[in-house]
């Protein structure tokens, strides 16, 4: 069963592996979120997404990608599990908006610049003393 609900990441990961063992891994992550929401909690599983998200999204692309992976995932639960108890896609929806880029965080080059500006201001004024 684990197979055919990671199988677009196994799509993805060819004949590698190391690809194809992070790739069970993944969807293993998400299946077991899957299994959070209908035994503990749907509030539950959102805490744990986001989570997930803020660990393994190192920009709004990643974040992005991370989104997107998991409304194939959870569209694939849904299709596996016809019956289940909780609608993974609304909880998505309900987490990240409809078009999944609520609360998407900045990581443009204003961002990146921003930050830059700060380490370097910081850093000047440690090293004269002030």
């Amino acid at each position: 069963m684990m197979v055919e609900f990671t199988q677009p990441l196994l799509d993805e990961a060819g004949d590698d592996p190391e690809q194809m063992n992070k790739a069970l891994q993944f969807g293993m992550l998400f299946w077991n979120v899957t299994i959070v929401a209908e035994s503990v909690g749907e509030e539950a599983a959102r805490e744990q997404l986001s989570e997930m998200e803020s660990e393994l999204s190192g920009s709004a692309e990643d974040c992005r990608a991370f989104r997107g992976m998991a409304w194939i995932l959870f569209e694939r639960h849904a299709q596996m599990r016809a019956g289940s108890r909780v609608d993974m896609l609304r909880l998505l929806a309900d987490l990240w908006g409809p078009d999944l880029s609520k609360g998407m965080p900045k990581f443009g080059w204003s961002h990146r610049l921003s930050r830059t500006a700060k380490r370097w201001l910081t850093k000047d004024k440690s090293a004269d003393g002030h």
